[in-house]
């Protein structure tokens, strides 16, 4: 698959990568719930993704989500942030 800068990166390097980051990502999450430093495990994986999203142009537009996503991680820090109102039709959104 050609890049960013034409160059052709083989779609295994790819997957592998994908499958890196993947496994990254669930490294994290038990991580971030025992109360480990996983802030800079999430920066670091958001970089490579924002990086890799931008040499693949347009052809990843599922890493905006998961991206996004993950972004979230750092303003949702409390369990509360998780739970769904249960009283509550409304839900607000920050801004």
């Amino acid at each position: 698959m050609k890049i960013k800068y034409d160059i052709d990166i083989d779609n295994e390097v790819i997957k592998l990568n994908l499958k890196r980051i993947t496994n990254q990502i669930y490294k994290l999450l038990p991580m971030r719930e025992e109360g480990l430093e996983w802030r800079k495990l999430l920066s670091t994986l958001i970089e490579e993704l924002a990086g890799m999203n931008r040499l693949f142009i347009g052809r990843f537009e599922i890493l905006f989500s998961l991206l996004c996503k993950m972004e979230g991680l750092f303003v949702l820090t409390e369990e509360e942030d998780f739970s769904h109102p249960q009283n509550s039709q409304e839900v607000q959104y920050v801004v």
